[in-house]
């Protein structure tokens, strides 16, 4: 039977242990301050990316979806910004399916009114806490955190990346988490005072000690006059280390309007409209992080063809098993390759605009799992053409 090795020791866990303690702590079927019932969403983001002079750029999003006891519906439309992608994105409670929609063209496509966003990709990962959400719908996703899942952020129990660059050793943040009143809540991610260096870590100048990487802040009310509307109010700020100081470099805020629903939805997934669909499935990231430590991001790649969400669970379940083995006869993930994701080797691929502009299949760190083809069972690298602000900059 293959199983996994408890982190720090040799002992071994039996897979289908494994797996009932996983869903026990991430399966999320009520979150801990939203509303009970179901509601239809309707709200507009705004995304800054600033500097010590100022904000850099705006962004700004429509917002609508779909809310019933934990799961949700949304879809996230450019009004107007520097990237024209669109994003949909269902959780039904064990997983978030999400789909980014772009054009070729993005700085010209956003000053239309109707650009052809013929590029698609979908991911799926195992929380709200989406690695390859872009910013602004990150600051939304956060607030579905329910509280099993934040009390396993405290502790330390999954590692938490926002952005598709690991710019610094986020798998080593700690968090602290408030619930000032009902319905508020603030969490703030507190990364060590690390960056990847020539040859690995090195203290960050001015900043050894740590420093906030990101904060996020979410607050629902009620109508005092009625139970059928209520306001979800959510913001979320990122920082870097500039010359020894921390500097903010994204501001995302974000008011979304709750109004009671009768409707009863059935699917929590968002509808594919292309033939087809290629999906880089992180699910099962938490599962193998035995080996790859949160450092590595492994997902399985596939198609699907039929327009709908039709998991092949018996591939997944082959190539994830297949790794584990592999990782096992090795001894564990190859001690030189985790060192060298530490280090700026890492940064092999051009800059990102949030995880649209350029598309690096299946992988947290580029080059650590192209160069590890015994377990990459037929990925690749996929690329787009593009520029953007993003996390190289930041540090």
């Amino acid at each position: 039977m293959v199983g996994i090795f408890e982190r720090g020791t040799m002992k071994r866990i039996p897979s289908c242990v494994f797996a009932l303690w996983l869903g026990l702590l991430l399966s999320s079927t009520g979150m801990a301050d939203l509303p009970k019932g179901r509601w239809s969403m309707s709200g507009e983001i705004v995304d800054l990316g600033v500097s010590g002079r100022g904000p850099i750029f705006t962004n700004t999003f429509s917002l609508g979806g779909y809310y019933d006891n934990g799961r949700f519906l949304l879809d996230l439309t450019p009004i107007r910004s520097m990237d024209d992608g669109a994003e949909s994105v269902g959780w039904d409670g064990k997983l978030l399916c999400l789909i980014q929609r772009w054009s070729d063209s993005p700085h010209v496509d956003a000053l239309r009114t109707n650009s052809l966003r013929t590029n698609v990709l979908a991911h799926v990962e195992p929380s709200v806490f989406s690695r390859y959400a872009t910013f602004a719908l990150q600051s939304v996703l956060i607030a579905f955190a329910d509280s099993n899942l934040l009390s396993s952020l405290e502790k330390g129990q999954i590692p938490v990346i926002l952005g598709p660059m690991r710019v610094y050793p986020e798998e080593n943040n700690t968090y602290k988490v408030r619930h000032l009143s009902s319905g508020y809540t603030e969490i703030e991610a507190f990364s060590p005072g690390l960056e990847l260096g020539e040859s690995g870590l090195v203290p960050v100048k001015g900043l050894e000690q740590g420093f906030t990487r990101w904060t996020h802040r979410s607050n629902f009310t009620a109508d005092g006059a009625t139970d059928t509307l209520q306001e979800f109010f959510v913001e979320y700020n990122r920082f870097s280390p500039v010359r020894g100081k921390l500097v903010q470099n994204r501001a995302v805020t974000g008011k979304i309007v709750l109004r009671s629903e009768n409707h009863e939805a059935s699917v929590f997934r968002p509808a594919i409209s292309e033939k087809t669909l290629t999906v880089l499935d992180y699910s099962s990231r938490y599962e193998l992080l035995p080996w790859t430590k949160g450092i590595v991001d492994w997902c399985c790649k596939y198609e699907f063809n039929s327009q709908n969400w039709n998991f092949d669970t018996n591939y997944i379940n082959a190539q994830v098993a297949q790794l584990k083995a592999n990782m096992i006869s090795m001894n564990g993930y190859p001690k030189e390759r985790l060192a060298k994701a530490n280090t700026l080797a890492a940064y092999n691929a051009p800059p990102l605009l949030e995880s649209h502009r350029v598309i690096i299949l299946c992988v947290l760190i580029g080059f650590s799992v192209l160069s590890f083809g015994a377990f990459w069972f037929g990925s690749r690298r996929l690329k787009q053409s593009g520029s953007e602000t993003n996390d190289n900059k930041e540090s």
